[in-house]
C-alpha cells in the first residue's frame, strides 16, 4: 500500500489531453495495486487504460502544478461510468466527488457503474453519495455491486449498507 501523505486541496477539473494517457495508464495501475488486494498485482498493465477507454468520454483532476490526480471515465450510450480513480496520495480530498459532480453535471441522467465487493472503501464512497446497489454478477473473476446513482436533481444522501 502506498502512504497517504497530506497535499493541499488545490486541483482542477479538465478534460482529458492526448498528453495525459502515459500519466493515466500509470495511475489506472496503481490505483488498483493499491485498491484490488484480492487480484495479483502483475495482472494490472498499462495497456488496459487504452484498452479499457477506447471510445469513452473522460475528465482529469489536475493538481495545482500540473500533476494527474485522478480521472472518471464514462460510456455515453449506456449512461455508464466506467472508471473512478484518484491516485492513493490525492484521496480525501474531494477529488473522487469533484470528478463525479462533473458527470453528473455533465447529463442529468441516473448514471450506473459497477463496484467490486470487496472494495469496501470504494463501496463507502459511492453510498455516501447517494448510490445504491440494484444488482450483483460476476465480471473477470470478481463479484461486483452494479449500483445506480441518485435521480437528477435529488440531494445527495447517505444510503443503508450493500444488499447481501
Amino acid at each position: 500500500m502506498h502512504s497517504r501523505a497530506a497535499i493541499p486541496p488545490s486541483f482542477s477539473i479538465r478534460p482529458i489531453r492526448l498528453e495525459d494517457e502515459a500519466a493515466l495508464a500509470q495511475l489506472l495501475v496503481t490505483c488498483r495495486e493499491d485498491a484490488f488486494h484480492w487480484r495479483d498485482a502483475g495482472s494490472f498493465a498499462l495497456a488496459d487504460f487504452a484498452i479499457e477507454t477506447a471510445g469513452e468520454r473522460m475528465w482529469v483532476a489536475e493538481g495545482s502544478d500540473g500533476s494527474v490526480w485522478g480521472f472518471i471515465s464514462i460510456w455515453e450510450p449506456d449512461d455508464f461510468i466506467h472508471h473512478l480513480y484518484v491516485h492513493p496520495n490525492c484521496q480525501r480530498n474531494g477529488v473522487g466527488e469533484e470528478l463525479m459532480r462533473k458527470v453528473l453535471a455533465f447529463k442529468e441522467t441516473t448514471w450506473r457503474l459497477k463496484c467490486p465487493v470487496a472494495n469496501a472503501p470504494g463501496l463507502a464512497f459511492y453510498e455516501k453519495h447517494g448510490w445504491t446497489v440494484e444488482d450483483r454478477g460476476v465480471d473477470v473473476g470478481s463479484d461486483y455491486f452494479l449500483m445506480r446513482s441518485p435521480a437528477p436533481g435529488r440531494e445527495e444522501t447517505s444510503a443503508p449498507g450493500p444488499v447481501a
